[in-house]
């Protein structure tokens, strides 16, 4: 598994073409220098293959009226198996497959002040300053399914088993394969589509559902 840079793989340009003008520049270019198979802060945040989680997509979108499935890449997911996605948009896209919600939130781009884009893909979008030990709470969910399972590979995801459990007591969490679970959840029907809404001059008015 990689977990630094040392022992990460670059992603050849064949396989990076195919995502240009969907995936931001930034995280090609970390891509071609680093690869896309890192895992951050014991698996809290992970890069992953798109063509892994393109089944999915598909079949959550297939002809979908508001989204097409080739143009939804999901570059990365979280430790409870949220799939980061990007579309080419200044949208920020995920999807929590345990919660059966699809979420549409608006992605500003990087100021103007000569700030590396790469630095600040990887920071606000990918979030990689919340995976330190000092931004995470010592009673949260992901510490204590650290502490009883041990760190997150390549591709692992806690879950909860049985799944969507909406119980405040006696949920069971386990650590098992992402792809094959999302592919579960997928399963259990279409999502619930939220998004943010905003003024046509950026104030942000809160979030409202769309569809399922």
């Amino acid at each position: 598994v990689a977990r630094n840079l040392a022992e990460a793989k670059p992603v050849p340009e064949k396989t990076i073409s195919k995502y240009r003008d969907i995936i931001p520049d930034g995280l090609l270019e970390f891509w071609a220098r680093h690869g896309n198979q890192l895992v951050f802060g014991d698996g809290y945040t992970q890069m992953c293959d798109p063509g892994m989680y393109a089944p999915v997509i598909e079949a959550w979108f297939e002809s979908d009226p508001d989204f097409e499935p080739r143009k939804l890449v999901v570059y990365g997911l979280d430790y409870s198996g949220t799939l980061l996605i990007s579309d080419g948009t200044l949208n920020d896209l995920a999807i929590d497959v345990q919660g059966s919600e699809f979420r549409r939130d608006k992605f500003n781009p990087p100021p103007k002040t000569g700030e590396n884009y790469l630095d600040y893909f990887l920071a606000h979008v990918f979030k990689l300053g919340t995976v330190t030990p000092r931004y995470i709470d010592k009673h949260d969910i992901f510490t204590e399914a650290v502490a009883k399972h041990g760190p997150l590979a390549q591709g692992q995801m806690f879950t909860w088993m049985p799944p969507l459990q909406l119980a405040n007591s006696g949920n069971k969490i386990e650590k098992v394969d992402a792809e094959v679970q999302n592919s579960i959840l997928q399963e259990f029907g279409p999502l619930k589509y939220i998004a943010d809404k905003f003024t046509d001059d950026g104030i942000y008015l809160g979030t409202e559902f769309k569809r399922f």
